[in-house]
């Protein structure tokens, strides 16, 4: 079976021949040798339309890598498995600001389980953390877009702690583990990573390290109110991305700028910057940017009373997120869609979006107060105009009916109901959610809950391991989860709201 072993999870052929294809196992042998695997059911082919990808169940998984282990290979395979994805992480980053964005996500959201291991690896190994951060740092879009922040978090500041002063791969692993704990609110954290990175970027001297030490220093300003300072490093920021052609870094400092804008008193000063960053966007094709500038010229809009304006501009980042499915963005803009509905008088369709929104906000781990107190203070202002209009109990239980919608519902219903002129109740209230995993799937989701392993599963249930695997796998899917702890926390709220 090979190197094909270090895989944990379903892999393209395009990965296989990169990271297999060397030594006897080249061109067609490689070929030959895969469909022998896949004949033997050693290996399993799925076919999706026309892209293959190829995996195997996690009792052979198991029994392949000890194979690995007394094969003298395992280093080689695991570099060359490590490095494969930094390859494909750095042709998503320099692609980014293009029509490929959405596309690279879903790629390596199927590659996660892949990314995790060559985290891993790098971490365990010696002298391998430097290409793990590399790799940690490029895979930046997976875990802010791809809605990965706590994974990516981990891993960055694991591989920190592996790194020595003053390495260049730690001072971009600095600013990209500051910006995923500013999006989950530690700012104290994020403040200490970015006074590290400036004095690596001044000392190496880097100039596009610079720009990102400035670029999340300035977010961090936004995030603590002080707009002001924010403004003044978001010009220098964007100066230095546009310097070393970083247009994708100068698009996303832009439309931040723009919010500390909006929220400085400045919205039509805002929508010009908006504007700008739509007109760039649109020109290469890219959308990541663009739909954040739409959501910042909706609450621009929203503050200069034009509310047609704001949500023609809201509805239409959620259009974008259909394709997406990043959940910061998803959860910003159906807190602003509770908004705009609330200021038109909506007040049960803004307490639905609000629910849905909060159903968001807890996947990923952090919520509308980390985005800083004018954005906090704006929502607040909103809630309460909903609790005087309804009467808090009421917008309590509308708020609890929406708050464990998933994220691809999220966004159907934050267009549905931000779009229409009327409520229609009947027609969007998911009522009670069923569980959407038959009788033997909640079954081992418990013993998974429990701690058992897939071995001790198929002694307790008295099935085959295979089957077990099977079983999981589906789980994972139906869930949209990619480990077995959040198959633990699901059946924890689960069973919260049950007794509720």
């Amino acid at each position: 079976m090979g190197p094909a072993l270090v895989f944990p999870a379903a892999v393209d052929l395009e990965t296989v021949e990169g990271v297999c294809g060397f030594g006897e196992l080249t061109a067609d042998r490689l070929l030959d040798a895969l469909d022998g695997l896949v004949g033997k059911s050693v290996v399993v082919a799925d076919r999706d339309g026309e892209r293959l990808r190829y995996r195997q169940f996690v009792t052979l998984r198991e029994y392949g890598a000890e194979l690995l282990a007394d094969s003298g290979e395992e280093g080689v395979v695991r570099r060359r498995h490590r490095d494969h994805f930094i390859d494909r992480a750095r042709a998503s980053v320099a692609r980014w600001c293009g029509p490929h964005q959405a596309a690279d996500l879903a790629r390596l959201r199927e590659d996660h389980p892949n990314l995790i291991a060559a985290l891993a690896w790098s971490v365990d190994t010696p002298g391998e953390a430097p290409a793990g951060a590399r790799l940690a740092v490029l895979l930046r879009y997976h875990w802010i877009a791809g809605g990965f922040l706590t994974y990516g978090r981990r891993w960055l500041e694991r591989l920190l702690d592996r790194l020595d002063p003053g390495l260049p791969e730690r001072g971009h692993a600095l600013w990209a583990a500051a910006w995923v704990a500013l999006i989950q609110g530690d700012r104290a954290v994020a403040r200490t990573y970015l006074a590290e990175c400036a004095g690596i970027a001044d000392a190496l001297p880097d100039r596009a390290m610079q720009g990102h030490a400035a670029h999340w220093r300035a977010l961090l300003d936004l995030f603590e109110g002080d707009l002001p300072a924010a403004a003044r490093l978001y010009d220098r920021a964007i100066a230095i991305h546009r310097e070393v052609g970083d247009v994708g870094s100068a698009l996303t400092a832009a439309f931040q700028l723009a919010m500390a804008q909006t929220y400085g008193g400045r919205p039509a000063e805002a929508l010009r910057t908006c504007a700008a960053v739509v007109d760039r966007a649109s020109a290469d094709g890219e959308s990541w940017n663009r739909g954040y500038a739409h959501w910042v010229a909706a609450i621009s809009h929203l503050h200069l009373g034009d509310l047609p304006r704001a949500e023609e501009a809201v509805v239409g980042t959620m259009r974008i997120e259909q394709d997406f499915r990043d959940g910061v963005c998803t959860a910003l803009c159906i807190e602003v869609c509770s908004w705009i509905v609330a200021a038109r008088g909506r007040a049960a369709d803004a307490a639905a979006l609000a629910g849905i929104s909060g159903s968001v906000w807890r996947r990923l781990g952090t919520s509308l107060d980390a985005f800083g107190p004018h954005a906090s203070a704006e929502g607040r202002r909103h809630a309460g105009l909903v609790d005087r209009e309804l009467g808090e109990a009421r917008a309590a239980e509308l708020r609890a009916r929406y708050d464990r919608v998933g994220l691809q519902e999220a966004v159907r219903l934050g267009i549905e109901l931000g779009v229409r002129g009327e409520p229609d109740r009947e027609r969007v209230d998911p009522g009670p959610t069923a569980s959407p995993l038959t009788s033997r799937e909640n079954e081992i989701a418990g013993l998974i809950a429990a701690g058992l392993s897939n071995k001790a599963i198929a002694r307790e249930l008295t099935i085959s391991p295979r089957t077990v695997d099977g079983h999981v796998e589906r789980i994972l899917r139906k869930l949209d989860f990619t480990s077995r702890t959040q198959i633990a926390s699901w059946l924890a709220a689960s069973a919260a709201r049950a007794g509720s």
